[in-house]
């Protein structure tokens, strides 16, 4: 059986994988990215209340409860921050 953070690890990895080896951006906007997403970014340093204008803690708490991935708009939003940050392969 895998555990919660097992399978946030994966869910990640896939996201992560996606951006090194396929970087279709389009692709990955529409398909919406795991809520979890947003944690990487956390793990980068960014702080949870200033990432409001990607995805609202509120939207992001009712989006986990119900399983729910990003929206266009905030898969859009965490990308461009993801560039900013080392997530983003292309600014290792």
């Amino acid at each position: 059986m895998v555990t919660d953070l097992e399978r946030l690890s994966i869910e990640n990895a896939r996201l992560i994988e996606l951006l090194e080896h396929h970087g279709d951006v389009v692709r990955v906007s529409r398909e919406g990215i795991v809520t979890s997403a947003v944690d990487l970014l956390v793990d980068q340093g960014f702080n949870r209340r200033d990432l409001d204008w990607i995805i609202p803690l509120r939207r992001l708490t009712h989006c986990r409860e119900k399983g729910q991935k990003q929206t266009t708009d905030e898969t859009e939003r965490w990308l461009r921050a993801a560039k900013r940050s080392r997530i983003h392969p292309r600014h290792r």
